[in-house]
């Protein structure tokens, strides 16, 4: 769920804010944030040279991404894929100096001249989503595969977003969606793993160069016989992939 975009200038001056979601206990305007997140970012760089890129606060994550002297910002849930904001925010940055640009040079604090950006935000936000709907509609049957040994599939690309699932326990879904967003913001290669958690074992391994695939195994079966069954499953999974997203190109 996204809750808000804003656009600040470098110094703190909000340019544009669009709100989507009512955000719980909201107590201060678009002002004080913009200013907020202008510091966060100075603070930032002064600190440990670097721009801030992401900031979570219990379910709520902060994403920020800077483009020539402006500070766009995604105030989004837990549940939203960093990666497809980050890439959303580039989009939303470089659209609104395509339209706006020539007139920031000589800007006179009128926000009302943004006022129309909305709607390409708007149309952003719902091509990406239906680009994500017909890739999900294309690998739909993965989880077809039927093994009474396995409590559910995940697939989700390497980057942490999650495509579609079967395993019924959230707690452990969004702990593996965690883990390999994790891993990705750390610039590590997921590759296969093997995850034990409570009773129960997850494999994950590598199924093309954008997708993910995750198998949770039943808790009585053993390790050994996890990497075997698994082992053929995931061939399966990587055929099918193959065959459903040749001509989709990277997300």
């Amino acid at each position: 769920m996204y809750y808000d975009i804003y656009i600040l200038e470098s110094k703190g001056t909000c340019v544009y804010h669009q709100q989507f979601s009512e955000l719980k206990d909201r107590r201060v305007g678009p002002d004080l944030i913009s200013g907020f997140f202008s510091a966060m970012c100075l603070f930032s760089k002064e600190l440990i040279n670097k721009k801030p890129e992401i900031m979570e606060i219990e379910d709520v994550r902060l994403v920020f991404n800077e483009y020539k002297d402006h500070i766009f910002v995604a105030i989004i849930d837990e549940n939203e894929s960093i990666a497809q904001v980050q890439e959303l925010l580039s989009k939303i940055s470089q659209k609104f100096f395509q339209n706006y640009g020539t007139y920031l040079e000589k800007w006179d604090r009128d926000v009302e001249l943004f006022r129309g950006f909305e709607k390409q935000v708007e149309l952003i936000i719902i091509k990406a989503d239906i680009d994500r709907i017909m890739l999900i509609e294309k690998l739909e049957n993965l989880l077809d595969l039927k093994d009474e040994k396995i409590d559910g599939i995940l697939i989700l690309t390497s980057r942490g977003d999650a495509m579609l699932s079967s395993i019924t326990n959230e707690k452990i879904k969004q702990y593996i969606v965690k883990l390999i967003e994790n891993n990705w913001r750390s610039g590590i290669l997921s590759g296969q793993m093997i995850i034990r958690m409570n009773d129960q074992y997850v494999l994950i391994e590598q199924l093309s160069d954008f997708l993910m695939g995750a198998i949770l195994m039943q808790n009585h079966i053993s390790i050994d016989r996890s990497r075997e069954i698994c082992k053929v499953l995931f061939i399966n999974l990587k055929e099918q992939v193959k065959k459903k997203i040749e001509s989709v190109s990277e997300i």
